[in-house]
């Protein structure tokens, strides 16, 4: 019963928040909380369409930012971010700007800040055999 009530808040919210925006009204505190959490899945869901990155790779979003909405109904998130892949530890490093619209678009512009290789294998170690 709970959980139907919740989900049923948070769908009401997101029908409800394009509209307080389209007239310029400020949204309340908890459509605003609601729209990060579909614009922090939208960002993470689109970066990591467009870096190639594993499903089941380990990401870390740090230094989020996210800035006032602009009157055309789109935020603008800075992020710094690490992938790093499950199989091999190799971390890549990101940085950028993630554009979420008013209808839910989504928009990314980042580069790869970095890389290290995680598991390091020596390779054609000398091997000494006696006998």
């Amino acid at each position: 019963m709970t959980r139907t009530a919740i989900a049923l808040a948070a769908c009401l919210t997101m029908i409800a928040a394009p509209q307080a925006m389209a007239e310029e009204k400020p949204m309340g505190w908890f459509a605003t909380t609601m729209r990060s959490f579909v614009a922090f899945h939208a960002c993470t869901t689109q970066f990591k369409r467009q870096f190639i990155i594993d499903p089941k790779a380990d990401m870390d979003i740090s230094h989020i930012n996210a800035d006032e909405p602009k009157s055309d109904g789109v935020w603008h998130v800075r992020f710094e971010a690490t992938a790093t892949d499950k199989d091999t530890g190799r971390r890549r490093h990101f940085a950028g700007v993630c554009h979420y619209g008013r209808e839910g678009e989504t928009r990314i512009e980042a580069r790869m800040t970095g890389q290290d290789f995680g598991k390091q294998v020596k390779v054609n170690a000398p091997v000494r055999r006696v006998g």
